[in-house]
């Protein structure tokens, strides 16, 4: 076999140097794939439309073959990392997504459907100091490949995404989610994420552990300052021009502590409630976060260096969703005795009103009545009406002052009738309502009528004897 000779080389070396070249090929194949998984792990790569086209221009060139038939998809291992430190072993996809990946770790894992929403994936950062959440749009089997840490078997972590610390009692009657809980609680203790300065509680705490008394254990943990929060690591900030500051989320609020470029704190601390706090957002050309607050009438914004800003904004945006969450259920917890007070109330108002329009006086009738009808309307028109009483007097009166007064003379009994009869409804008597105005009835047909009744109606003054 002849080998390709260079100037200067023997002619011995020709040998290897055919084994190096048919060798190549494979090697070069090695080498490209592992490089395409770390530049494709990159989000700003591995999304992009350009490389997208790349990547499917390349499989379509493939040519496909026959005797094989359809090409089933390649499957991978994927390991993943429980709170309680146990590792399940998962077959997915190169290309599966995080929801996917997460779905599937979660079933291995017997956790219910109820308690997925307060779990999510992460990923192990500042060697195994620093735990980010994976973004539902990344692979995380490029992140299993690309990140394996020497201290752990995998770099997919299954951990708690909560804030809220009184969420976990609505999971009281599962125990996987509260085993979970009770071991990354134990864990964040032992490595001070979550600070305990009396010693007496930490031995208290310790024995609970011991006794194996987890709900115990988690209620008495819950009323530490910083459970359930997140401390990332320094970074520089435009607020202070020498040294570094550590940001921590919390349900109240985000607190930063100033601190040196080493990551040593110096005892200065601020709290920015969520009061506060007007904006949040990222920036990505400068990799940076970005939150406007107020603080005695005055907007101010701070700008903050960190390479976690993405997770930076996602814990902002989940601390205020659970925000949401907690006053939906307070609304549900309210006793609707207020609710049927209201409604009961409502009835009592639409049956005043009717009462209201009668209270006031009706319109007065002025027009003469038919002389068929007279006597049965002055006798309900001489019934004063209680509600006009003081309107009745003051026009009296008024008549009175108007006309010279005269003797007034005995009157009989008839002639008070027949008077009565003929006065006219005027204005200053009490007016009937309209809808009670009765009907002019009609007179009866009849051929000749008594010469009784005649005499009755055209003499009004006779006293009827």
């Amino acid at each position: 076999m002849a080998g390709v000779s260079f100037p200067g080389s023997n002619a011995t070396s020709a040998a290897p140097t055919c084994v190096v070249a048919s060798l190549w090929p494979y090697v070069q194949q090695c080498v490209l794939s592992h490089m395409w998984l770390a530049v494709c792990s990159y989000r700003a790569i591995g999304e992009d439309e350009v490389m997208m086209d790349f990547l499917k221009q390349g499989a379509a060139h493939k040519p496909p073959s026959k005797a094989a038939g359809p090409v089933a998809k390649k499957t991978v291992e994927l390991r993943a990392i429980l709170p309680d430190t146990r590792a399940v072993s998962i077959d997915v996809e190169q290309s599966s997504s995080c929801a996917f990946v997460f779905e599937a770790v979660c079933a291995r894992a017997k956790l219910s459907t109820d308690a997925m929403p307060y779990f999510a994936l992460f990923e192990v950062m500042e060697e195994g100091k620093f735990y980010r959440k994976i973004r539902r749009s990344e692979f995380p089997h490029r992140i299993y490949v690309t990140n394996h840490p020497a201290q752990t078997s995998s770099a997919v972590f299954l951990r708690r995404w909560l804030f809220t610390p009184a969420k976990e009692l609505s999971l009281k009657q599962d125990e996987v989610a509260i085993n979970f809980f009770f071991h990354q609680a134990k864990e964040d203790i032992t490595k001070k994420r979550v600070s305990i300065e009396d010693s007496s509680q930490r031995q208290a705490l310790q024995k609970l552990v011991e006794a194996g008394e987890k709900e115990q254990y988690l209620k008495a943990v819950r009323k530490l300052d910083r459970y359930c929060g997140v401390s990332f690591p320094h970074c520089a900030c435009d607020a202070r021009k020498t040294g570094h500051i550590v940001v921590t989320i919390l349900k109240k609020g985000l607190i930063v502590e100033a601190c040196d470029e080493e990551g040593v704190m110096q005892g200065q601390e601020t709290v920015f409630d969520w009061s506060m706090v007007k904006t949040a957002q990222e920036d990505i050309e400068e990799e940076s976060f970005v939150f406007k607050y107020e603080r005695n009438g005055k907007e101010k914004w701070m700008r903050i260096y960190s390479q976690y800003y993405e997770y930076l904004l996602e814990c902002v945006e989940k601390t205020q969703a659970e925000q949401q969450w907690t006053d939906e259920t307070e609304k549900e917890a309210r006793p609707p005795k207020k609710k049927a007070a209201a409604a009961s109330s409502k009835p009592a108002a639409a049956s005043s009103k009717p009462a209201a329009a009668s209270s006031m006086p009706a319109p007065a009738n002025n027009k003469p009545e038919p002389a068929s009808n007279k006597p049965a309307v002055a006798e309900k028109a001489a019934e004063p009406a209680p509600s006009s009483t003081t309107s009745t007097e003051n026009s009296a009166e008024a008549a009175t002052d108007a006309k010279p007064r005269r003797k007034k003379k005995p009157v009989t009994n008839g002639e008070a009738a027949s008077e009565s009869s003929e006065a006219p409804a005027t204005a200053s008597e009490p007016a009937l309502p309209i809808e009670n105005k009765p009907k002019p009835k009609k007179k009866p047909k009849v051929k000749a009528p008594e010469p009784v009744k005649v005499a009755v109606e055209e003499n009004p003054d006779d006293d009827g004897l």
